[in-house]
């Protein structure tokens, strides 16, 4: 949902084709079936969004899923994090009208984005 839009949906036991609206996805081959990739990171890969709002949001939010880092050991070792730091993802949330200042803590081991406020 995008502008309480859905713009994608994609049910992958039924198999069925993407249904998309974002503009400059009206070419695209829908029938992901049998492809091993998420129906969001196929649109994001082989498409030429057009330039408008809706396909904006949908961009930023790829762009912060695709810098997602997540480690982890057979010992129990993890790190879940973001790979440029949490800078885009507040800039990305004050865009959008949450207007915190984001710090990162470690908490009991855990690496964790918090509020300042």
């Amino acid at each position: 949902m995008i502008n309480n839009k859905r713009v994608i949906y994609y049910n992958s036991v039924s198999k069925k084709p993407i249904e998309c609206n974002l503009q400059g996805t009206e070419n695209l081959d829908k029938n992901i079936d049998g492809i091993n990739i998420s129906a969001l990171k196929y649109i994001y890969k082989n498409s030429k969004l057009e330039n408008n709002d809706e396909n904006k949001a949908f961009q930023l939010m790829m762009e912060f899923v695709n810098n997602m880092l997540f480690f982890r050991c057979l010992d129990g070792n993890t790190y879940t994090g973001f790979e440029t730091g949490i800078k885009k993802f507040e800039e990305f949330l004050n865009e959008e009208g949450i207007k915190y200042k984001l710090v990162e803590r470690n908490r009991n081991g855990v690496n964790t984005i918090m509020f300042k406020i």
